[in-house]
């Protein structure tokens, strides 16, 4: 294995126990969309620490940032970190359905979990793969559940940038119960309490910062990676931006940004207590 990339796997691993409390910080904060101003405070404050640049209110959204560090003259690779949980998930990391103490079952909670995306993107970054199946089969079983008039799977957080940039495209798989039954799907609320849970998210953590680290290697020093992904772009595309296949960011409504952002409000409940003006 090339130095650089011993360096990623070492990097991680003498991080581990920062990554995890990392996940648990922004985990416990579950503050859904719009909303997420102690999480981006920290990614804020972290990146700062670590030496990037950061951009605060980035495209007039209190709740986003955008973060860069340069050594010089040479590709530039961007990588992104969600953070918002989901209204009414409020899930503990507890081998029972219960919310999180204090708080109802109807407040914010981690799904996916974002808390661990955001984590594993950020620790691959500060770091600078592994794979259980092919990307091609993973593909194809993931597809198994689509309806065959449709080309893209998942919602649009993500898979927008695919149409902005050439892209890599990471497989990091979560953990998860096997069903007793092929007919049986446990509830809900399990998926979310397993990405509270140290030992059942850490391993996905870790590997998340491993690959996207190995990955940066890659197309930092290989030019013919880099090269691979501007012409599947162009390809795909037919002509990058603007060309005959490009798609502009979809919407199917009017962005309502004419109207208040949320904040949080201290009353005689607590603080974590929002209203929308």
């Amino acid at each position: 294995m090339e130095k650089e990339k011993r360096g990623i796997l070492d990097w991680v691993t003498a991080h581990e126990k920062e990554l995890s409390d990392w996940n648990q910080l922004i985990w416990d904060y579950a503050e859904t969309a719009w909303r997420e101003y102690r999480s981006a405070a920290w990614y804020v404050s972290k990146l700062r620490e670590e030496g990037f640049a950061v951009e605060e209110g980035s495209g007039g959204m209190p709740t986003a940032f955008c973060a860069t560090w340069s050594n010089g003259e040479g590709p530039v690779i961007g990588g992104y970190a969600e953070y918002d949980a989901v209204p009414g998930n409020c899930q503990a990391a507890d081998t029972i359905e219960r919310p999180r103490d204090g708080l109802s079952k109807y407040a914010g909670g981690h799904t996916d979990p974002h808390s661990a995306l955001g984590i594993g993107s950020l620790g691959g970054f500060l770091a600078e793969t592994e794979r259980c199946i092919e990307p091609e089969e993973a593909e194809r079983l993931m597809r198994d559940m689509l309806p065959a008039w449709q080309q893209h799977f998942t919602s649009d957080d993500y898979t927008e940038y695919c149409w902005h940039a050439p892209t890599v495209r990471l497989y990091i798989g979560r953990p998860t119960h096997s069903s007793p039954t092929p007919e049986y799907r446990y509830p809900s609320w399990v998926m979310n309490a397993l990405g509270g849970i140290r030992a059942c998210i850490d391993p996905m953590i870790m590997s998340d910062s491993k690959t996207i680290g190995m990955t940066i290697v890659d197309l930092l020093t290989k030019p013919q990676v880099l090269q691979a992904a501007k012409e599947e772009f162009i390809q795909r595309t037919e002509g990058g931006i603007g060309g005959a296949k490009w798609l502009a960011p979809l919407c199917d409504y009017e962005p309502p940004i004419e109207v208040r952002w949320p904040e949080y409000v201290t009353t005689a409940r607590g603080y974590n207590r929002w209203i929308i003006p």
